[in-house]
């Protein structure tokens, strides 16, 4: 009886943290207010490496990863998600995620499921890192 009411409780118990994590897509709005004037230091979860970038409110793009260092164009699209484009051209989408308090970048794969790409480790309000732009 007793294990019985034991597993009861943990089955219930497992449900409601799951239903209470629950992961949530960010609009454009809140995304804009996310980025614009930070630098963010996230880690990238597929590819094993932390990245720190700032994000100008005049649409440019400054990182770091390891010793590399790229810019470019970033916007926010009116069906929620973040546009970067590299110098070079290459232009990545996403999805942004809340979940816990914790943010991440998501890509949408080609069957309509999410992955999670980057975790967000810290904000800091303006330029934080003295990132320079070259033009």
């Amino acid at each position: 009886m007793k294990k019985t009411i034991l597993l009861i409780f943990t089955t219930y118990a497992i449900l409601f943290i799951n239903t209470a994590s629950a992961d949530k897509q960010l609009s454009s709005d809140e995304i804009r207010k996310l980025y614009s004037n930070q630098t963010i230091n996230s880690y990238h979860l597929i590819k094993d490496f932390d990245i720190s970038v700032y994000y100008n409110p005049n649409g440019q793009f400054y990182g770091i990863k390891d010793d590399s260092i790229f810019q470019g164009k970033w916007e926010v699209t009116n069906h929620g998600t973040i546009c970067m484009t590299r110098e070079g051209g290459r232009t990545f989408c996403r999805q942004v995620h809340v979940d816990n308090g914790t943010y991440y970048k998501v890509k949408v794969k080609g069957n309509g499921k999410l992955k999670r790409i980057l975790e967000y480790k810290s904000f800091s309000e303006g330029n934080a890192k003295n990132y320079k732009f070259v033009k």
